[in-house]
């Protein structure tokens, strides 16, 4: 039975992966939950990385104050065992909830000391996400050209160790902050040419929230009717798979989303967001970008 038990943790790690791709996230969460609690008699290397997964995903469905209680206790578990590395993804993914819950300090004790740790047994791409997640925290905190060094470093990682999809997505952030900086222009073109590749390999919810994002600048340059759509489209598979914007995201996205809505009536607002919910998100990023690289942006 014990040997079954442990077979289920390492058919769930294997899969994590997938599920994460695909946006099953409450199948990954009732398998995970099911796998650590018939594991939950001995400590292993496979039941501390089940565990920050479990975080992960709880995460992703917004219960952060649970996702921060399993993160610990899969960090608590990789210290006795001596487990640095699933060590670094349990303190990155406390990290993640102790921001998401407002504890800054918190969140940055945890990510620092994550970097650190990979760095020491050389784990390039769990470095390259702690500092991902240390650079959403300098934005919540205002500090937006640290937030840009940061994300630079990690394209560099990405870059380096020939990480395609890795680079896609630090180049995703780094179009954000560009918005956020004012940098409007430079933001569009390029996340503009992240679309088709993000609509082609990217992640489920890689590919949402640069629905979100994309809305964002399109409402800050004024392709007001565009933007609605892309969030109607992004709330509607949002409500679908029952996931959140996390908090970081969240901040990114409320102003121009609130100014959005201020500006439309709500006749136009609803005809547009009842438009974007009826299309996929990956419909609704490429008639965007077809309409942007034709120069219609405001025809569609």
């Amino acid at each position: 039975m014990a040997d079954q038990a442990q077979l289920g943790l390492k058919i769930c790690a294997a899969v994590c992966q997938s599920w994460w791709e695909g946006g099953y996230v409450t199948e990954a969460q009732q398998w995970l939950t099911r796998a650590i609690d018939l594991n939950s008699g001995a400590d292993s290397p496979e039941l501390g990385r089940a565990l920050w997964a479990l975080a992960a995903f709880t995460s992703l469905m917004g219960d952060y104050t649970t996702a921060r209680t399993v993160a610990i206790r899969s960090a608590n578990i990789s210290r006795r065992i001596g487990e640095q590395r699933e060590l670094a993804m349990a303190l990155i993914m406390q990290g993640q909830a102790e921001r998401a819950l407002g504890d800054y300090q918190a969140a940055r004790q945890c990510l620092e000391w994550a970097i650190s740790l990979s760095r020491s047994v050389h784990e390039l791409a769990d470095e390259a996400q702690g500092l991902m997640e240390l650079a959403f925290l300098e934005f919540l905190e205002g500090n937006l050209e640290r937030r840009l060094k940061l994300e630079l470093a990690v394209l560099t990682i990405h870059e380096e160790m020939g990480d395609d999809a890795g680079a896609l997505g630090s180049r995703h952030n780094l179009a954000c902050t560009l918005r956020l900086l004012g940098r409007l222009e430079e933001a569009h073109e390029e996340m503009r040419k992240l679309i088709p590749q993000v609509v082609k390999v990217g992640q489920f919810d890689t590919r949402t929230s640069l629905a979100e994002d994309y809305g964002a600048l399109l409402a800050e340059l004024g392709h007001h009717a565009a933007a609605v759509r892309l969030i109607g489209a992004a709330d509607a598979r949002r409500d679908h798979s029952g996931t959140h914007r996390n908090s970081g995201q969240e901040a990114e996205v409320a102003r121009p989303f609130a100014q959005l809505r201020n500006a439309l009536s709500t006749e136009t607002w609803d005809r547009e967001y009842q438009r974007g919910r009826a299309m996929t998100v990956e419909d609704a990023l490429t008639t965007a970008y077809a309409a942007a690289s034709s120069g219609r942006l405001d025809d569609t």
